[in-house]
């Protein structure tokens, strides 16, 4: 649109000056003192520059509606930018909350140790995490659960919080689309790596985060 508009404003300057150099060409000192022709000029510099100056004026005007227009989409932009921001803090919230909250006791080394459930699936050094994490077709359909046991709890939370890393992938990607830069879909992509990645190991996620 810009491009445009510069051409068109040099094509009607241009033919402004053709319009108006013959005029000037034979335009005679004399002429200054006949009334006539200064009538004249008048009329023919009002009736020559009245196409172009409605010209110049719907210029202007395309101009500021494209303008305008773009500043539209630009806050539009910015508004879904800032929703998406807000809703990936709250899905971080949910995904964490209950697993920080729900205490996992394991057996290391003949000691109990407490940890939580999210210890396992985000802690880098965790100690035999592919052991502590179940697999998801891990339960037998067969065979009677107590369904307040850790081994349910794990499959109900994991489950769980494997949805809410799709909804913070999914958002995060959107959020790409939306403004053009990858920053804050890399950032959560290299934050959430080790939990995305061992759960979809263990068949939670069916889909890598590439």
């Amino acid at each position: 649109m810009e491009k445009l508009t510069k051409r068109l404003i040099i094509f009607l300057l241009i033919g402004i000056i053709l319009t108006v150099a013959p005029l000037i060409y034979s335009f005679k000192p004399q002429l200054s003192s006949n009334v006539e022709h200064w009538a004249f000029i008048a009329s023919y510099f009002g009736g020559i520059m009245s196409p172009y100056i409605a010209a110049l004026a719907l210029i202007a005007l395309l101009s500021t509606l494209k303008q305008q227009s773009d500043q539209i989409a630009l806050l539009k932009k910015q508004t879904q930018s800032n929703q998406i921001e807000t809703m990936l803090s709250k899905i971080e919230c949910d995904f964490a909350t209950p697993l920080k909250e729900t205490l996992l006791n394991l057996k290391i080394r003949g000691k109990e140790i407490n940890y939580t459930f999210l210890d396992p699936i985000t802690a880098l050094a965790f100690p035999r995490w592919e052991e502590v994490i179940p697999n998801i077709d891990d339960l037998d359909p067969s065979k009677e659960y107590d369904y307040l046991s850790q081994e349910i709890m794990q499959l109900d939370l994991y489950t769980s919080a494997s949805s809410y890393l799709k909804l913070i992938k999914v958002y995060a990607e959107k959020h790409e689309a939306i403004t053009g830069s990858n920053i804050l879909s890399a950032y959560y992509k290299k934050k959430y790596k080790i939990p995305y990645k061992r759960l979809h190991q263990k068949g939670f996620l069916k889909e890598p985060w590439e």
